[in-house]
Order: structure tokens, then sequence, then C-alpha cells
């Protein structure tokens, strides 16, 4: 494809310099050659398009000679921009494929289903291994002024298990924020992801009306299927639910001993927004803080 389009740029170029006027040579074989590759890159290989969750992803390549693939962060941080120039409707150009709605699938990456749960996922969702291992935890301390977050490192690293009959189910998310679940279903959703029958994770979501809260009740990837952006996947769906819902910001509460799950939804675009020192006293989790973190939804 590069070597066809230089020979017609050189085409182009000697057929005009053969006229008179030789100037135009100069700027319409450049210009003929940038608008055949935009109609190329953009009808036959696609152009930035809009994942679940509002980032936005390049097109294979999005710019000629590049081989640049995948999210490219300094599209993510001009979110709005990005959104302006996609197409509507349009989901991965690679990866992402588009799925009935009615079957209740979302869509589906490489061999994972993504979807809304269904009655008989509520065996696979309890019987997930939420466990996790951190050599660091993040390190509340009181100070004059307030409070100061840091992180630091642990040895041996904590290993944690959250018991199956433990009710605030503490963790990434562990606290619901029970003021959006109802008796309208429109207020909650759970959206899974499996490969084949094995589940590979989930996020759990409520919506309060009253002051436009997306609350991210809780969300679990299993311990083989982390790294490998089954996480910020679901995090993309819980997104555009809070756009369904009109939802100003997503907000979620994470164990301070969680530093896997905290690094994560940094990474995301979430920010610290509030603690609690004595959210888990009475609890397994007694000594722990709770987190809370958020982000706006542009």
């Amino acid at each position: 494809m590069t070597l066809l389009l230089l020979l017609s740029q050189l085409a182009l170029r000697g057929w005009l310099s053969r006229g008179r006027d030789r100037r135009a040579a100069k700027w319409l074989a450049p210009l003929t050659t940038v608008i055949a590759l935009t109609l190329l890159y953009r009808l036959g290989m696609g152009w930035p398009v809009h994942p679940p969750g509002g980032l936005c992803v390049e097109g294979y390549p999005l710019f000629p000679f590049t081989g640049k693939t995948g999210p490219d962060p300094g599209w993510q941080a001009q979110g709005e921009r990005c959104r302006r120039m996609v197409r509507p409707g349009r989901t991965y150009a690679r990866g992402m494929k588009e799925t009935a709605q009615d079957t209740g699938e979302l869509g589906v990456v490489g061999n994972i289903v993504y979807r809304l749960a269904r009655p008989g996922d509520s065996e696979a969702l309890a019987r997930l291994d939420g466990s996790f291992t951190t050599d660091s935890v993040f390190e509340v301390t009181a100070t004059g002024e307030g409070f100061r977050i840091r992180e630091r490192p642990v040895d041996p690293p904590i290993h944690k298990v959250f018991p199956d009959d433990e009710d605030d189910d503490e963790g990434a998310g562990e606290h619901e924020d029970r003021e959006g679940d109802g008796s309208d279903p429109g207020l909650v959703r759970t959206v899974v992801a499996f490969d084949g029958k094995e589940l590979c994770g989930f996020v759990e979501t409520t919506f309060s009306p009253w002051n436009s809260r997306l609350t991210i009740a809780d969300i679990e990837v299993a311990p083989e299927w982390r790294g490998k952006g089954v996480g910020r996947t679901l995090m993309n769906f819980a997104f555009d639910f809070a756009k369904e819902r009109g939802a100003a910001h997503v907000w979620l509460e994470v164990s301070n001993v969680n530093a896997p799950a905290v690094r994560a939804y940094l990474r995301m675009g979430f920010v610290f927004c509030g603690l609690d020192t004595s959210l888990y006293d009475g609890t397994r989790s007694a000594g722990e803080q709770a987190l809370f973190m958020s982000r706006r939804v542009c």
C-alpha cells in the first residue's frame, strides 16, 4: 500500500511537471496523496472509535506508516475532542464486536463475552475468587489539617481473602450505596464477563437519582484474568450505564489495603474524594480504612 501511494505521487508529480505551471505540482501531488490516504483509512481500515466507557481507541492504524494500534493516552486525555470526531454507534475497530442487544450481550473481546447478568449466574458470582496479594498499602495518616494518603511497602506481603459469609463484602468497591437500590430495576445493573462457561469477572452498579451518582457496588476479576483488560472493560460498561442514567460522576469505595485495586482505579482516571477511618470497625477488617474515589462522567 505504501509503495503504491509513493509511485502514484511520483507519477502525478512527473505528469504535472511537464506543463508550464510547475508550482501546482509542489502542492497538488502531496494533497492528492493525503486525500487518498484519508479515504483509504477512513473507509477501509476504520477511524477512531468509541468503545464502552467513553475512551477513544485508534483504528488500524490511526495514521499511515506508524503501525500504532490500541489505546492512545493522548486521545484519552482529549476525550471531548475525540467524542466529537468519532462516529456514534461504532465499536472497536479491532477486538470488540457488536452483539445482539436483545440477548443482553454487550460485546465480545476475543473469546470473552460481556453481557448483563442473568438469574442463573448467581452461583458463579458467589464462587468468584476475589482474594489478592499486595506488597504495599495506602497508609492514612491524620494531620493537623486533615489526612494524608501515601503508598508504602509492607513486608511480608499481605494476602487478603474475603469470607463468603461477610455481608459487607469488603474489597474493591465493597460498600454498596443502597440509596440507589430499590424496586426500580433501571437503577441497578450487573455486567458479567464469561469465557465459555468460565466467569472472568463482573461489576455491580447502582444509580442514585437524588445526587446523580453511579456507585460501583462491587467489581471483581478472577485471579487468572487480572492484567488482561477485563476489569477496565467492565468499568467501561459501568460508565456506559452512568451515561444512560445521566450520572454526573461514578463513585466507589475500596480498602486502603487493596493497593492493586487503588492503583488500577487511579490509572482509570479516578481520584480520592474522601475516606472513613472507622467504617470497618467491628468487622474482620478492623484496622483498615475505607478510601472513597470518584471520576466525572464526561
